[in-house]
């Protein structure tokens, strides 16, 4: 297994290409990130977009629809850790596309900007639950500094138009080179789940009534 990057670990070994693009886990992320928040968005058009976003494209609505999301990730860089090991951190962007929305259960007419907070809020909280942000096996756990944010992206002329855009970021550690990608997970068991974030969670369980 390669492990992190390291000052003092061994040296690399040549490595060619199909190598290389198959210990890269970007897009097995990206898939698990459209496949989780699918059905907890219920409603939105969730998309993949194949590599950085650019607004252009998306206010031109030949990303997604709306109401949508595109997924993609605007850079990476790598941090070392106490450890004195270099992990992969991910900037990942979640473009939010919404429109006014003709709410019929309720009857009522809702402005794109409750729908745009409606469904970045939703994914705020999907973020902060550690089970459902692990999007495959070994993921590390959403960053804090900085916390994941939402911003307004929109021109007034696109306002007129009568869409809006916003921009959900969040910043996310990549698996370890040479773990393996897409393992699902079990919510019950936290099987798939790196040991040190299943132990946080064990230790959070009630104890059993005896």
């Amino acid at each position: 297994m390669t492990e992190h990057l390291s000052a003092n670990g061994p040296a690399m070994e040549p490595a060619n290409l199909s190598v290389l693009i198959k210990r890269s886990p970007l897009d097995a992320i990206k898939s698990a990130i459209v496949a989780k928040l699918e059905p907890l968005l219920v409603g939105v058009n969730v998309k993949s977009h194949p590599g950085k976003l650019d607004i252009s494209d998306v206010m031109a609505k030949a990303v997604v629809s709306a109401p949508g999301l595109a997924i993609g990730w605007n850079r990476i860089r790598y941090t070392r850790m106490p450890s004195n090991e270099y992990v992969s951190v991910v900037s990942w962007l979640a473009y939010i596309v919404v429109e006014d929305y003709a709410d019929v259960t309720n009857k009522r007419r809702v402005s794109r900007e409750t729908v745009a907070h409606a469904i970045g809020d939703q994914l705020l909280e999907i973020l902060h639950s550690v089970n459902e942000s692990q999007w495959v096996a070994g993921m590390g756990m959403v960053e804090t500094d900085p916390a994941p944010e939402l911003k307004p992206v929109f021109t007034l002329n696109a306002y007129a138009e009568g869409a809006a855009y916003y921009a959900l970021s969040w910043d996310q550690h990549l698996p370890r080179r040479g773990d393996p990608i897409g393992a699902p997970l079990d919510p019950e068991t936290g099987s798939g789940l790196p040991p040190e974030i299943a132990a946080i969670l064990r230790a959070a369980e009630p104890e059993a009534a005896s």
